[in-house]
């Protein structure tokens, strides 16, 4: 019983520290250490062993913490590098769109598994019968606006909107 339970928790482990199997040096070093934790026979001998190598884990967690926070303060304020391919719009399907009955904001459900809504009331948009497609596009400050397309193509002005999910 007490093996099993040792061989699932290694496994789990094991897969937390690998995660996408690219481990460093360092996380294998790790492993082999928790391994050898594993192979010690007495119960006291073998958690003391295993509190020993948690405590190291959790120390080198906490630098590498430390050291991302304070490159993040160092960084503050600089300009950000540009995505040398930054994607400036999207194309989607409409599966289905609500609109909220107190603030007429249109809710709006993309076949990718996006969810947009409106931030104007629904009485300053002109929606289309029988909207097909929407076409997203990054605009100023960081805010986004979106063309509804019918299915004949003939699109309707831009909306503001801001994703949900």
């Amino acid at each position: 019983m007490t093996f099993r339970f040792f061989g699932i928790l290694v496994i789990g482990f094991g897969v937390l520290l690998l995660g996408d199997f690219s481990a460093s040096a360092q996380d294998k070093a790790i492993v082999d250490n928790f391994l050898k934790c594993g192979e010690i026979q007495n119960d006291a001998a073998r958690l003391r062993c295993l509190d020993g190598l948690l405590k190291s884990v959790n120390q080198e967690r906490n630098q590498y913490a430390e050291k991302v926070k304070a490159k993040k303060k160092a960084d503050f304020g600089k300009a950000k590098e540009k995505d040398p391919d930054p994607i400036t719009d999207i194309k989607a399907k409409i599966e289905r769109f609500t609109q909220n009955k107190t603030s007429k904001n249109y809710t709006f459900y993309l076949d990718n598994g996006q969810v947009w809504r409106t931030k104007s009331s629904g009485k300053r948009i002109r929606l289309l019968s029988r909207p097909s497609s929407v076409v997203i596009k990054r605009a100023v400050f960081g805010s986004f606006s979106m063309v509804i397309y019918n299915d004949k193509g003939r699109d309707s002005s831009a909306v503001k909107v801001s994703r949900v999910r």
